[in-house]
């Protein structure tokens, strides 16, 4: 059986045998838990390193999504043209949630005192939605979000620090925003 596809809640099985092989070296773990269902953790991986001026675009509840795509809930905002942006390092992390399939929505369930209480989807998005005050069809699906969380620490020292030339082959590096010793394109 997929990890994937192992009941939660109260439909969740007592124990779960599973053999979780990771290389030598590897990094990922998954763990099972009867509440959010299979998680893989990573350890050591590498940022997502994207222009960022200090803003994001978000989705908000109610907000219409694309459900054949996977929606980021608070893209970082930002391109090398513009004076106030850097390159900045961000872990991304990737889920699976719930969505009003008719309104095309993101659907808040509600957790606490519903969901992690009977494990009922459809029951714990009707009551999530409507504490939100948002419409809901009752009829559900889910979809891959992304949210970008920062990274300030758990960076490597500078020192040890991605270069340009890392990169981009050396005789590319011709900006001088970043570089004062960049070679000037001929």
């Amino acid at each position: 059986m997929n990890y994937l596809n192992v009941p939660i809640g109260s439909r969740s099985p007592q124990f779960v045998n599973a053999v979780v092989e990771i290389p030598a070296g590897g990094v990922n773990k998954i763990e099972y838990d009867k509440k959010l269902g299979a998680l893989t953790w990573g350890k050591d991986l590498t940022p997502a390193y994207l222009w960022y001026d200090g803003t994001r675009s978000g989705v908000l509840a109610g907000d219409k999504i694309d459900p054949k795509a996977p929606v980021v809930l608070n893209a970082p905002v930002g391109e090398k043209r513009n004076p106030e942006a850097r390159i900045f390092p961000f872990k991304v992390n990737t889920a699976v949630q719930p969505y009003d399939k008719d309104n095309n929505t993101l659907a808040i369930p509600a957790l606490a005192d519903s969901y992690w209480v009977d494990f009922d989807w459809p029951k714990a998005l009707a009551a999530g939605m409507k504490k939100a005050g948002l419409p809901y069809s009752g009829n559900h699906a889910f979809v891959e979000t992304r949210m970008y969380s920062s990274i300030h620490h758990e960076v490597t020292a500078a020192k040890k620090a991605l270069g340009c030339a890392d990169c981009h082959a050396p005789e590319a590096i011709t900006c001088t925003r970043c570089h004062q010793t960049a070679k000037q394109p001929s």
